[in-house]
């Protein structure tokens, strides 16, 4: 009998996986679950976690398992209304057959990859079991079934240790649909790397109103062995980071080298009618500079999001980095980007442009000759169908800017040497008399476990 303990700390919520912590942390409460582990061959871990701040809930996810917890006190398991719990069972034939295949035990058994609040207050969920993502709906309060199981590509992977990245929007999207959208790599060898929003169905849930839209999957201009970290919605778009290895950014780059990206794109768009048939129209990305007197953290992370308090709605990404794994010693950094500052990046910036097919060389394209009548990539179109055939093959060949986005300050807030930070949470609070926020930033450092936890406070103003 193993008991999987999940810790709650001062309002911040933990996993306790490796038990390796050198700093003494004490925790609010601890909510305590006994698994029965027959092969007794790994630990079993909480999955995804998601917060209902409106009902007090926390949503975790396990293997077999879902729980509902209340926020205040995680241990407290008296009430129905105050916690609940699902118990999935795997087809055991399936698992038999998944193992046959090759596939480690991990692989096959049921796992809960994420968890998604709708503003109903049901939870959508994508589930992997026998090496199958599904996906299924159930009641935000008691977590039964509002709809059964299904296979669903493309939402999570069932692949172990895969750096994917998903979020479920219901605002902004064509006809007012429901979606997610999803930064995932499929297939057999993981060769589809691809940006994703499966079909579009009616609220029903039983006709395709609208196909998939992707980003190509034979295209290393698009996407190149992306490592996905995070997404995001505002607005009218869908922004996500990740890391990729360079085709030819220049001359001057080494191809195959690691960079960090952020890429947007439109959340009503629909692809082209002929050119870009099912592919995104509005696709564009950047560059993240992360860097300390020309010395560059190359490798983003992790990426978490905070409001600034402000009048200008923005918002602000904190990102751990780190630098080439080639370097003699590891260092690692936080950098701070803006919302503001991004989207000035899409919305007015040059391009980078392929000089020719054979030289590899790209060359930047000054924002002013951007000129197809009004039409500049990246932005949102009423119907992208429309699009002429001229300009979605400008946009195709103009996909990345050739102005980088820089860190606020141009300068992490905090690097370390000999240190990997992953991991990233950040929270904010108001101090009223000094009208600044309080960004409160907690870091996992990793070294092959987890083993420290720095809490920093500083001020943007």
């Amino acid at each position: 009998m193993l008991i999987v303990n999940l810790f709650i700390y001062y309002s911040i919520i933990f996993i306790n996986l490796y038990n390796s912590f050198t700093v003494k942390i004490y925790p609010d409460n601890i909510f305590t679950w006994n698994i029965v582990n027959k092969q007794n061959n790994f630990l079993p871990s909480f999955g995804p976690i998601i917060v209902n701040s409106k009902l007090g809930s926390l949503y975790v996810g396990a293997k077999g398992n879902l729980f509902r917890l209340w926020l205040f006190n995680i241990n407290d398991t008296s009430s129905n209304n105050l916690f609940s719990h699902r118990k999935f069972e795997i087809n055991l034939e399936e698992r038999e057959e998944c193992l046959k295949m090759g596939n480690s035990e991990r692989e096959c058994d049921f796992w809960i990859k994420q968890i998604f609040i709708k503003s109903n207050g049901d939870l959508l969920f994508c589930s992997s079991q026998s090496m199958k993502p599904q996906l299924g709906l159930v009641d935000g309060n008691s977590l039964l079934d509002k709809q059964e199981l299904h296979t669903q590509i493309g939402i999570c992977s069932q692949h172990e240790g895969l750096n994917t990245t998903a979020i479920y929007v219901e605002e902004g999207n064509p006809n007012g649909l429901p979606a997610i959208y999803s930064g995932i790599r499929t297939g057999l060898s993981l060769e589809n790397q691809l940006i994703y929003r499966p079909p579009l169905m009616n609220f029903e849930g039983n006709r395709e109103i609208y196909p998939a839209l992707r980003t190509p999957i034979y295209d290393s201009n698009w996407l190149n062995e992306p490592q996905f970290v995070g997404s995001f919605s505002f607005g009218p778009y869908i922004y996500f980071f990740f890391r990729e290895q360079l085709t030819a950014a220049n001359c001057n780059n080494n191809k195959g080298s690691v960079i960090s990206r952020i890429a947007r794109l439109c959340k009503n768009d629909l692809g082209g009618k002929q050119v870009l048939r099912q592919v995104w129209t509005s696709f564009v990305k950047a560059n993240l500079n992360c860097s300390l007197n020309g010395f560059s953290f190359n490798q983003i992370q992790s990426v978490t999001q905070i409001e600034e308090n402000n009048q200008n709605n923005n918002y602000l990404f904190y990102s751990t980095f780190i630098a080439a794994e080639n370097t003699p010693y590891q260092t690692s950094a936080i950098c701070v980007f803006s919302l503001l500052e991004i989207n000035k990046v899409f919305d007015n910036g040059p391009f980078l442009e392929q000089q020719s097919a054979e030289s590899g060389c790209w060359a930047t394209i000054p924002a002013e000759q951007i000129s197809i009548e009004g039409r500049r990539p990246g932005t949102c179109q009423e119907d992208s169908r429309q699009l002429s055939d001229e300009d979605l093959h400008f946009a195709k060949q103009h996909l990345l800017m050739g102005e980088q986005i820089q860190s606020l300050g141009n300068t992490p807030i905090i690097h370390k040497e000999q240190t990997l930070l992953t991991k990233i949470i950040a929270t904010t609070t108001i101090t009223e008399k000094k009208r600044e926020n309080n960004n409160k930033v907690l870091l996992f450092v990793y070294e092959k476990k987890l083993r420290k936890i720095f809490y920093l406070k500083f001020y943007i103003k």
